[in-house]
Formats: structure tokens, sequence, C-alpha cells
């Protein structure tokens, strides 16, 4: 912001576009989530190294020698980071669009849950494609705080019930309710076609007691 305040000319103005395009995006960004999009992520970092590049009139601002190896450095640390992160996120990838060569889905998921930035991906396919119980319920409530969709409330409120709590797994259908989506709806028309010899399915009681958001 400052150098684009001391710029002149059309540099001003090329630099003080790229500020604002800097913080119209940084203040989308508080709302929702675009940087996890490469059409926001990328004219965004390029506007912030725009914003940031040394005028051409000052020479004398020009890092000296003591630091341009650091911002070498730094520069390949992060190319390096990058690749590191493609690798990262192709072993997430192979859950959901496996090689024609593709090892058991349980062990793509296990290789997946070891993702250092994709970890959450893999645990919803666990949570979602396990059978009901202990080790999909871990794994959903993992990848709750990245993701809820109808699909995943279904998987959690059956797991809750394979583990024995039925209350809690009442409350998750109540949130799915809320939904109103096809699917969920076709899951719960169970309540309407069992006969009443048969014990009602769990889903279409209510919950005993309201529970907080944790």
């Amino acid at each position: 912001f400052r150098a684009s305040m001391k710029a002149q000319g059309a540099e001003a103005v090329m630099r003080r576009s790229a500020v604002m395009l800097v913080l119209m995006i940084g203040l989308h960004s508080l709302l929702e989530y675009p940087l996890w999009y490469a059409y926001f992520l990328l004219p965004a970092a390029f506007a912030f190294g725009l914003a940031l590049g040394r005028p051409d009139a000052d020479e004398a601002a020009a890092p000296g020698l003591h630091l341009k190896w650091p911002l070498h450095m730094a520069g390949w640390l992060l190319v390096a980071g990058s690749l590191f992160a493609v690798w990262d996120y192709l072993r997430v990838v192979a859950i959901y669009v496996p090689p024609a060569d593709a090892t058991p889905l349980t062990q793509r998921i296990a290789e997946g849950q070891r993702s250092v930035f994709f970890s959450t991906q893999a645990d919803y396919a666990a949570a979602t494609s396990l059978p009901p119980g202990p080790a999909a319920l871990e794994a959903t409530k993992r990848t709750a705080h990245n993701l809820i969709d109808v699909r995943l409330l279904i998987a959690w409120a059956k797991s809750l019930h394979a583990t024995g709590d039925d209350d809690r797994a009442r409350y998750v259908v109540q949130r799915l309710r809320e939904f109103r989506s096809t699917q969920g709806s076709e899951w719960l028309a169970e309540c309407e076609a069992f006969k009443p010899d048969e014990p009602k399915p769990f889903q279409c009681e209510p919950p005993s007691r309201d529970y907080d958001w944790r």
C-alpha cells in the first residue's frame, strides 16, 4: 500500500489496482473460501507480487547481496513445497479416481489419511464407505470440521447407532432433515414403510434431549 501511494503516473494506477484486487479477494475470503480455487488464488498471488515489487525508478531499493540468497532459497522452497503438495494431493485423488492397477479401497483410504494437507478428504471417504462403526465414526468427526453434507450426515448417524449412541444419532438425523434433500428423504422414508409389529428404525424417533453443535 505504501509503495502504491508513493508511485506516480501509470505505475500508480497499476499498483493501486493490484492492492485493491488483493483487498477485494481478501475480504471475500473472510466470508467464503475463494482462495481454494485457482482462478481466485493465482490472480490474487500475481497481484500481491505486483504490489510488492520495487518501483522501476527505485534502484536503491534493490535487495543487497546479503538478501538475494535468502530470497532465492525462499523461492525454491516454495517451488519444492508446491511440487510436494501436488504429490500429496494425488495420494487422495487415487481414492476417488483409482488408476488401473489400484490397490484395494481400504489401503487407498489409509494412504490418503496420511496426507499432510488433504487428509480430511480421505477421512470423508472412510466415513462414507467403511461399514458403520468406531473407525467410520472417528473419520466422520475429523472430516466434519471441513465438510458437512447429506451423505456424511447419514453415515454419521449410522455410525453413532452402530456404536450404541442412538440419542446423538437422532440429533444428527434432525440436522439431516434441515437439508430437505432427495437422498435424505429416501432414507427417512423407512419411517413410513415399516410394519407396526416391527421395531421402529432408530432414525424415526426424536432425541431425548438437545445437544449443542459440539
